[in-house]
């Protein structure tokens, strides 16, 4: 995971792996994202763990609720379908986030 931009608007890249083992670093960085604006881009994301998505979905949710913007500038379809079983792509406000196509997708949603 790669965090880049400035404390106004953070780029928040999330690796092709989104596994259990990424949780704590991606928590750590979520933490830090006090701005006003949010980008996540999911594009790479060729695995991603349940537990990741809920992660995600909190910080989208406590962002929201602090008047603080979250997007997406890409999302795998690998991402969007995970969240679509789970139930929570409006709450991560993927529903119209551009989509990509990794190469080789897999999903874990659990492991």
């Amino acid at each position: 995971m790669k965090r880049s931009g400035s404390d106004e608007e953070w780029l928040l890249q999330l690796d092709a792996d989104m596994g259990i083992a990424s949780g704590e670093e991606l928590q750590a960085l979520l933490r830090g994202a006090t701005g006003p604006s949010l980008r996540i881009d999911g594009s790479a994301v060729q695995r991603i763990h349940t537990a990741v998505l809920q992660l995600l979905a909190a910080c989208v949710r406590e962002r929201q609720q602090a008047g603080r913007e979250s997007s997406w500038s890409g999302a795998s379809q690998v991402l969007q379908e995970a969240a679509r079983l789970l139930g929570i792509s409006r709450t991560l406000n993927l529903e119209g986030a551009p989509v990509s196509s990794p190469a080789a997708p897999t999903q874990q949603h659990g492991e």
